[in-house]
């Protein structure tokens, strides 16, 4: 037996002056497998938007949980000095206060910042 070959043709009705012909034509890949195509490039979308929407809720997580940190609580700081004694204590002992400004405020003899230090001693 002899094996036949298929091929898949498209035909178009062409008017001539002699009356009424059928041009056809070979298909081309892409004309026969377009639906296998689209069908893999819809899945190839959804594979990319699922991927996308877990990357970005695990980001959206993760930042949420950065932010948690930065929450006010109700909870006192720690002081910054590690004497364990109250600061007021600390303060009474060395008989003064230790306000840190820039030297030009210190010697320009009036600003905000010096009178401030100044009301608080």
């Amino acid at each position: 037996g002899r094996m036949m070959s298929q091929y898949l043709i498209t035909a178009t009705l062409v008017e001539d002056h002699e009356g009424e012909v059928v041009l056809a034509e070979r298909m081309s890949f892409f004309e026969r497998k377009w639906k296998g195509f689209a069908l893999v490039m819809c899945f190839l979308l959804l594979l990319f938007a699922v991927s996308l929407s877990v990357f970005l809720a695990k980001e959206a997580n993760e930042t949420a949980a950065s932010f948690a940190a930065d929450i006010p609580s109700f909870q006192p700081s720690s002081p910054p000095s590690f004497d364990p004694r109250p600061t007021l204590d600390i303060v009474q002992r060395r008989g003064n206060i230790r306000c840190g400004l820039h030297n030009e405020t210190i010697h320009g003899g009036k600003s905000f910042h010096l009178d401030l230090c100044r009301a608080v001693a």
